[in-house]
């Protein structure tokens, strides 16, 4: 692959959800999607790549981490999209 590390983590503009769910949200979750989960008094705080979450919940757009970039990369490689990284 070929391409900026800012080009990468843009890959995830948009796409990239946080939220704190009950369990009953959790669970109809795509596991795929799930970049990170944390337990919380008010419910799981988790952190999703979606292009819309597909829950009831409050869940916010947050700006990507390289990490997520990389990570909505491989969804929508997995989807058959294509990013702006190419084979090199």
């Amino acid at each position: 692959m070929s391409g900026e590390l800012a080009d990468l983590q843009s890959l995830g503009q948009g796409k990239v959800w946080e939220g704190v769910l009950t369990e009953q949200d959790y669970a109809m979750l795509d596991p795929l999607s799930v970049v990170s989960t944390r337990r919380t008094e008010e419910g799981m705080l988790c952190k999703i790549i979606a292009d819309m979450p597909n829950v009831n919940s409050n869940m916010k757009l947050v700006n990507p981490t390289l990490e997520d970039g990389y990570l909505a990369l491989l969804r929508d490689e997995a989807l058959g999209r294509r990013g702006v990284f190419t084979d090199a």
